[in-house]
């Protein structure tokens, strides 16, 4: 990424819908190796970062430590060898439920006799088919059947919610394929078939196993983890990913109202990837004095963040007029300090929550601006532009508002303010006779994340 062409969210985006997405049909139909994958991962890495003329730019932070969920630590992108793998469970759940021209093959040619899941691994076999065998055994854990007509396999396939019966049952050969069918007649258990075969303590979960016998219908597979019940790659991602435990703290970096490059500088600096003093030692410089203050302390994130005089006379004009403590040792526990903090209504919550990252980006800006740039440091400015990207933000959320133009002032409007809601009366009225009219409506849901529609053409 051209450092002075794309912003860092610019990057992100690109990488996330552009250069993450390109391999995705490759890796679908084949496993690139391991090698390929990290030299696509290092040019991916290599964009955001960016480069300076012929040389690439110093990675602040790791691609892999990135491939994680924002609610984990990461900046949301996804590892390629995660996405291959959830790629290769796609194709077993294709391989066994679903009837297709590339299933009959692979089943004539290496599942003649023995069912699939019994099947074991050869290393002259086909490289996609080795692939669907090592994975089989964790999509298995995610797929149950739904019985219609009895023709999914009594002891292979997991009908019972209790995986595969023959892993219970060690007698059980390879070649044995009976079905469901075979131990049921007239849509009820064959108990007599069933005290032969199955162990004694399998036989109540069985008899109380409720179904309604179909026929003509083939039994249906259905993935676990999904509310529909069908297989979908995003799932299969979340099964094979690794995964880190939820911080409270990355709730108050990244938020909806905020641009990428502010959340990000503060993930960065929470992180101490920046170029400080505590970073300057692993390149050889010595610490510096700040850029901010008058009184120079040393140039260190919680200092130009919170303790520096600059810093601690910004957050005491903006934060005192909300009633918050703003004497804070860390930068971690000025975010943290408002998690508890509940606001009087939407506009006084996203106040709350958006305001220190603002402030968080406008002292970086004007350390910045005072360091590379050789201006002078400005209380007076920075106060404008806090206060300026507050009011753009409330105003793209809440464009109804008539905001003051002062922050005290605005403060207590906002928190003055009070929620309406109206309610309007629709009457549907029959249209005349030389024409039709149609009813549509329709809703989404955030959580999960669903829409749905309809539409009504009345008779006459």
């Amino acid at each position: 990424m051209a450092g002075r062409v794309l912003s860092f969210g610019g990057g992100i985006t690109l990488v996330k819908h552009a250069l993450q997405s390109i391999p995705i049909h490759t890796m679908a139909a084949i496993s690139p190796p391991n090698t390929t994958i990290k030299y696509i991962e290092t040019i991916i890495a290599d964009f955001f970062w960016g480069r300076d003329q012929d040389k690439r730019k110093y990675h602040w932070a790791s691609l892999d430590t990135m491939s994680f969920p924002c609610t984990e630590g990461g900046l949301g992108l996804r590892r390629l060898s995660d996405i291959c793998i959830s790629l290769q469970y796609k194709q077993w759940w294709t391989f066994r439920p679903k009837v297709s021209l590339w299933s009959q093959f692979l089943k004539s040619k290496y599942c003649q006799r023995a069912h699939p899941v019994a099947k074991k691994v050869d290393t002259g076999q086909y490289l996609m088919w080795r692939y669907m065998m090592k994975n089989k055994g964790k999509v298995e854990e995610c797929i149950c059947w739904k019985i219609n007509s009895g023709s999914c396999s009594f002891w292979w396939d997991d009908w019972l919610g209790r995986g595969a019966l023959a892993h219970h049952t060690p007698s059980i050969s390879s070649l044995n394929n009976a079905t469901i069918a075979h131990f049921v007649v007239n849509g009820q258990w064959t108990e007599s078939k069933l005290r032969q075969q199955v162990p004694p303590l399998l036989i109540p979960f069985i008899l109380d196993s409720k179904f309604q016998f179909v026929q003509r219908i083939t039994d249906t597979a259905v993935w676990k983890t999904t509310e529909s019940g069908k297989f979908t790659c995003t799932s299969a991602w979340d099964i094979c990913r690794s995964k880190k435990d939820t911080n409270v703290l990355n709730s108050h970096i990244w938020h909806k109202y905020i641009p990428f490059k502010m959340s990000f500088l503060l993930w960065r600096a929470i992180r101490l990837k920046k170029p400080t003093n505590e970073m300057l030692p692993n390149f050889g410089v010595e610490p510096v004095r700040c850029y901010c203050c008058i009184k120079k302390g040393w140039d260190e994130v919680d200092h130009i963040f919170i303790q520096g005089h600059f810093a601690a006379h910004i957050w005491k004009y903006f934060v005192s007029s909300l009633g918050i403590n703003c004497q804070q040792s860390s930068l971690i526990n000025q975010l943290m300090c408002r998690r508890n903090i509940k606001g009087k209504n939407s506009a006084y919550t996203a106040l709350l929550q958006t305001l220190p990252i603002v402030i968080c980006w406008n002292l970086w800006k004007n350390r910045c601006s005072a360091k590379y740039g050789g201006k002078k440091f400005s209380i007076l400015k920075v106060k404008y532009l806090i206060f300026r990207d507050m009011l753009l933000i409330l105003k793209s959320v809440f464009p109804y508002l008539q905001l003051p133009v002062t922050w005290s002032t605005v403060v207590d409007f906002i928190e003055l303010c009070k929620q309406d809601t109206k309610v309007t009366l629709v009457l549907w009225n029959t249209p005349p006779p030389s024409r039709y009219k149609l009813n549509t409506d329709g809703s989404a849901l955030y959580k999960p994340r669903k829409i749905g529609g309809g539409c009504i053409l009345p008779k006459r």
